[in-house]
């Protein structure tokens, strides 16, 4: 190996200087730890007498994505993710966004805030979340012997 690691200069190139600080770890969490929704005036309904009733709905707020974070911070995803390698307070901040994410997603879903193939579509893409699905390895679908004398008992 070439060169000097203490100096960034490694095989005969100088790397470049990490744009990473340590505020960032509190800046992740704070970008994705919007309020989930708005209220806003749906409408306004006057009555007899100058009796007045407003009617809210709630409006989701725009979901915060890793990659709209690095944009923010003058960085592309890629870099993010290798940060969360290097720096281990920043990893755990980003598992915390991550976290802050699923639960901004999952509530204004079930809220009934996103049109449900949206939300289905968005929750196995940005998130952990997949369909359940269960395959029998060990029986090739058939009965199991020791199921079977369970039953007859």
């Amino acid at each position: 190996m070439e060169g000097n690691p203490r100096s960034g200069e490694l095989y005969g190139e100088m790397a470049r200087p990490t744009k990473y600080k340590g505020s960032y770890c509190k800046e992740i969490v704070q970008f994705f730890a919007i309020p989930k929704s708005e209220r806003v005036v749906k409408s306004v309904i006057t009555g007899k007498n100058d009796y007045e009733r407003t009617d809210y709905e709630s409006k989701p707020n725009e979901l915060p994505t890793f990659a709209k974070f690095a944009r923010k911070i003058g960085v592309n995803g890629d870099t993010i993710v290798a940060w969360t390698k290097k720096h281990k307070k920043f990893s755990a901040a980003y598992n915390m966004a991550k976290e802050l994410q699923k639960e901004f997603l999952v509530d204004n879903g079930l809220a009934g805030l996103y049109p449900p193939a949206s939300f289905i579509f968005t929750a196995k893409n940005v998130t952990d979340m997949k369909d359940k699905t269960e395959t029998d390895i060990t029986s090739g679908g058939k009965p199991i012997p020791l199921l079977n004398n369970v039953r007859k008992k």
